[in-house]
Order: structure tokens, then sequence, then C-alpha cells
């Protein structure tokens, strides 16, 4: 049984708004990245900040790898299928979560940023994009 048209109904019913349930912006969270070179190889670390005090859902990977191209950010064809997990997880506020993928010599040298799927309950998956980092 689908419970969206439920809940939108005990929304109405109560008097909430409906804009509690958009997911134009994720107040409090943040996607970092980090180009590393340990003696074990290049790696990119990705940490997922939940600063606010909601539960949100999560999905490291695929994370998607976007190198700037002039003005421009084009998605690479890296995925670092191969190392993680694709499961759905959730952070509670407060905590923050990491990955670090080995980018197996597809990234050649540029600026680049990471993109990772965030959800809130009851809403859609959306985008969330880090900082900007380099690959010397």
């Amino acid at each position: 049984m689908n419970r969206i048209p439920l809940l939108l109904l005990l929304c109405l019913a109560l008097g909430c708004d409906i804009k509690d349930f958009e997911l134009e912006t994720f107040p409090g969270v943040s996607l970092t990245a980090t180009f590393m070179v340990p003696p074990a190889g290049p790696r990119v670390g990705l940490t997922l900040a939940n600063g606010s005090t909601a539960r949100i859902g999560y999905r490291m990977c695929p994370t998607t790898i976007e190198r700037r191209e002039g003005s421009e950010w084009v998605p690479t064809d890296w995925l670092p299928v191969a190392e993680c997990s694709a499961e759905y997880q959730t952070l509670e506020g407060g905590n923050d979560a990491g990955e670090a993928f080995n980018p197996v010599g597809a990234l050649r040298a540029g600026t680049y940023r990471a993109r990772a799927t965030v959800w809130r309950p009851f809403g859609a998956p959306q985008q969330i994009t880090s900082n900007s980092f380099d690959v010397p």
C-alpha cells in the first residue's frame, strides 16, 4: 500500500507545512572530498557529515566524480563500484560517515568534485555535491 497519499492527508488534517517534506536543501549536511597519496597509493576520501538533528539516508557508492573543464563540471567515467557496497544506509544527526576509494589511475591531473545520493525520511533521493579537490 502506498503510504504517501495517507501521510499527505494526515499532514493536511493536522495543519503541518508541506515544505517540511521538501528536499531543496540539506541544512547542516555536507560532503567533503580529499585526494590523498598514502603509501598504499592514491585515494579519494569522502566524508558525509550530518550536522542536522534529523536522520538522513545516504548512498556513497556509486559516487559520481566530476572534472572541471573550463566553467563546466563534466562527469568522469570513474566509478568505485568494485570497492564499496551499493547499500542504502542511514546517518543519525550529529554523525559522520566516510569512504575512501582507489582512483586506479583514472583521474588525470585536474580539479574534481564528488556527488553522492542523500535523502530525508519521506523524501526522494537527491544529489549532494562536495568541495572541489585537486589531483596533481
